[in-house]
């Protein structure tokens, strides 16, 4: 049934699937009635031809049949080279690059045995189903009956039958020598899964025998006469040839891959060259881009050294050959970028990387444990330690290029760099091999990768500048204000990925990676029980990681869609806050249900705990989440919008943010006042701005009696409708509001916008004044009229208490 199944999913090449047919009946010994026979033999006989076009081998599976023998003869060395190591002793450098070409080959056969799988089962598919046909034609053709077929229907049941035998047995045929090599290749699996087992198993006991001394010490092998130069230039001509013929074998195997890796270094360094004449327009926008130098003086360099890392990183199970290359070209490009950057004085590190990669290299080719490796180990300790040396000297004399954090951490790094590789030193030279290659070569690795990725950050920094002040950038919709917040994020994750990236590397030089990876795994494996509950450490550490990257992924994306998307669009005022706040919950909700379910959770049982907890939430976080709730109202009904002029009681001013808990209003007096959601809802609140932006301004003003009311009516209109702020609908009107204790009361009443309303009433008050000035109406002051009434002529005496 699955190998059925197989042929009918949509999509699949032709060679996967059948013809298209009449449906065979369930019961195939039925015969097919005589008015339908002319109707199935045509349909029979297609099924025949296309099951014999489909059991020629196709494009793929010839591609497979081609280089399945040179795949058999590099397993067949393989074993000899897994052998061969096995009774040598000595650093684990060659053991590595045998298991890395055996996982090669395990994931090349495991390529191929799912391409051959598909096929098997496409053909045979194709003997069931002409099996099937078969079988009621030949019932068709051995019926008795008592009036015979016609001939001609006779002769249609012959061929039909002919067809559908010739085309099984091919289809048969066809089948059997692809499960033949089906079965070949699973053998081959078996061989390649032995082979690394056995090279696993032999680096771990070498990687536990590095404290002890695998050699004589330096004088004594040098004095005896160990290994003659002949030899040893042999043993180093044949590790050539076979690291020459592996990377011919990588290089066929992943052409296409090493092409598209050219074009995208091309490609980069075509852009790179496009931007330098636009250099000197972008860097009065921003101008941490004058010292862009690095990247635009050698922008052929520049690009080289991201694209090599790239492919270090993703091409890590290449083989040694290859990554010598690229590393090759990785360091020369480097040297050649850093030359041009850095000041004179740090020029001499810099000389040093090339012949510390040369001699890297040489430690690798050299034959395991003989003088030649020796030798090359302590000539690259020497090296590495003069780099450590004269970087500690650049940095005491100027350090001004680098941050004084990074340049006590550098400092600090190259002291035990350069501790580490005198240990070495001195181990290579008593005896001790094991120790002295790994501290040497990893400190060595610890170095290059350091340089590399330092660069590399400075590199897509620069890049991160150029891309965010670009006219490509302002037209969608990134103002400065915008990319120096996604700027900063940008840095924050460049930096961390190539910390990241430094200590795999730091590791995989060190032989730690593996070691420290496992220990990590069985830590995180491990569970701890409370009651009959159990958790494993690991899956409580994904819970977090879910969580935090779905806060970050989630204030990222609201970041996108609600400062930069929809601001463009026309929408109304508040609703891409609103959308972008829904959409940000959203992501964190999705990202919590995620990470419960890696935690272990089953979320059918969700209800009984949300009863536990709305226990608690009643008792403990009952503000909490009726906050909470308040705040999804005022993003849904949108009562209250970022941006709009609020008043709460007597305090008045702009909304700036709407969050889970609280509201943030920025008052008239600059401070910031922080709202409970829910005091929104439960409260009055006077907004200015809900349904439009419009406003009236109201201005009381008093003149004295014996002005004339249609005069001052008439000037204070005037003054509204004259002034630039002021809207002309509804029109400006003063109305006679009446007679006071010392003056004749009007009020002057017109529209503008509610955003600009306190300066317009200032101004209108100013120009009030100044008219009224003018025309000779003055307003007055209060008045009060103060009645003296006489009383008695003396005062009557005061009675004395008894």
């Amino acid at each position: 049934m699955v190998c059925t199944s197989l042929t009918w999913l949509p999509g699949l090449p032709a060679w996967a699937q059948t013809p298209e047919q009449l449906p065979l009946p369930a019961d195939t010994s039925t015969p097919i009635p005589d008015v339908e026979i002319s109707l199935r033999a045509g349909t029979a006989r297609a099924m025949a031809r296309d099951a014999e076009s489909r059991a020629v081998p196709d494009g793929r599976l010839s591609q497979i049949q081609e280089a399945y023998p040179g795949l058999q003869q590099r397993i067949e060395r393989l074993l000899d080279q897994t052998e061969a190591l096995l009774e040598s002793s000595g650093s684990t450098i060659l053991v590595r690059e045998v298991e890395k070409t055996a996982l090669r080959a395990r994931e090349r056969l495991n390529r191929w045995i799912r391409d051959v799988s598909l096929r098997s089962a496409a053909r045979q598919t194709d003997v069931q189903n002409l099996k099937a046909e078969k079988s009621r034609w030949e019932q068709t053709a051995t019926l008795q009956r008592p009036d015979a077929l016609p001939p001609a229907l006779q002769d249609q049941v012959a061929e039909t039958l002919s067809s559908l035998l010739q085309a099984e047995n091919t289809a048969r045929a066809a089948r059997d020598s692809v499960l033949a090599l089906q079965a070949d290749i699973a053998q081959r699996q078996a061989v390649l899964e032995s082979i690394i087992l056995r090279l696993h198993g032999e680096i771990s006991d070498r990687s536990t025998r590095i404290f002890s001394f695998d050699s004589p010490p330096l004088w004594k092998a040098i004095g005896s006469g160990e290994g003659r130069l002949e030899d040893l230039l042999d043993q180093v001509g044949e590790a050539a040839r076979w690291q020459w013929q592996d990377l011919r074998g990588y290089m066929v195997e992943e052409g296409a891959s090493v092409s598209t890796w050219l074009v995208l270094w091309l490609g980069l360094a075509t852009l790179l060259l496009y931007s330098r004449p636009k250099l000197q327009s972008w860097a009065q926008k921003d101008q941490a881009l004058q010292a862009a130098d690095l990247l635009f003086a050698r922008p052929v360099a520049a690009a080289a050294v991201i694209i090599l890392v790239l492919g270090n990183i993703i091409g890590i199970q290449a083989p040694a050959a290859w990554l010598a290359t690229l590393n090759l070209l990785l360091s020369v490009s480097v040297v050649y970028l850093l030359l041009g950057t850095l000041p004179r004085a740090a020029h001499l590190p810099l000389y040093l990387l090339i012949p510390g990669f040369v001699l890297f290299q040489m430690v690798n080719l050299a034959p395991v444990a003989s003088i030649t490796q020796r030798l090359a180990i302590i000539a690259l300790a020497l090296v590495g330690g003069a780099f450590c040396l004269a970087q500690l000297r650049v940095l005491r004399a100027d350090h001004s290029w680098l941050s004084d954090r990074f340049s006590k951490l550098l400092a600090r790094g190259l002291r035990l760099g350069l501790l580490l590789l005198a240990i070495g030193l001195i181990s290579s030279i008593g005896g001790g091999m094991g120790l002295g290659a790994l501290l040497i070569v990893g400190t060595s690795s610890a170095i290059f990768a350091g340089v590399v990725l330092w660069v590399v950050t400075l590199l897509l920094r620069f890049l991160v500048r150029l891309a965010l002040v670009t006219d490509l950038a302002y037209r969608a919709g990134i103002s400065p204000q915008h990319s120096e917040a996604i700027r900063r994020r940008l840095f924050r994750i460049i930096s961390a990925t190539t910390a990241i990236l430094w200590v795999v590397f730091a590791l995989r030089g060190f032989a730690l990676f593996e070691p420290v990876t496992t220990r990590i795994l069985s830590m995180l494996r491990a569970e701890l029980s409370i009651g009959e509950i159990s958790l494993a450490l690991g899956d409580l550490l994904l819970f977090l990681l879910i969580t935090w990257l779905s806060i970050k992924f989630a204030a990222f994306v609201s970041f996108i869609v609600g400062d930069l998307v929809l601001p463009r669009l026309r929408m109304p005022q508040g609703a891409p806050h609103a959308i972008s706040r829904l959409l940000r919950y959203t992501i964190i909700f999705i990202g919590l249900v995620i990470a419960t379910r890696a935690l272990g959770f089953d979320l059918s049982q969700a209800a009984i705990v949300a009863g536990g907890l709305g226990v608690g939430i009643g008792f403990g976080l009952q503000n909490v989440v009726s906050n909470f709730a308040a705040g999804l109202i005022l993003l849904f009904e949108r009562p209250i919008r970022v941006g709009d002029i609020v008043e709460l009681g007597a305090t008045g001013g702009t909304v700036e943010k709407i969050g889970m808990r609280a509201t943030l209003v920025r008052t008239w007096r600059g401070s910031e006042l922080i709202v409970p959601n829910s005091q929104l809802i439960s409260s009055d609140v006077v907004n200015w701005t809900l349904m439009h932006d419009r406003r009236r301004i109201e201005i009381s003003v008093g003149v004295d009696y014996g002005s004339d009311p249609e005069v001052v009516a008439r000037l204070l209109t005037d003054i509204a409708i004259n002034h630039p702020g002021i809207d002309a609908e509804p029109t400006p009107q003063c109305l006679f509001m009446g007679f006071g204790d010392s003056s004749l009361d009007f009020q002057l009443r017109a529209w503008a916008g509610a955003a600009k309303c306190l300066g317009l009433e200032s101004e209108l008050r100013f120009a009030i004044n100044r008219k009224l000035k003018e025309a000779g109406i003055t307003i007055p002051f209060p008045q009060r009229d103060l009645h003296v009434r006489s009383g008695p002529a003396k005062l009557p005496d005061v009675i004395a208490p008894d």
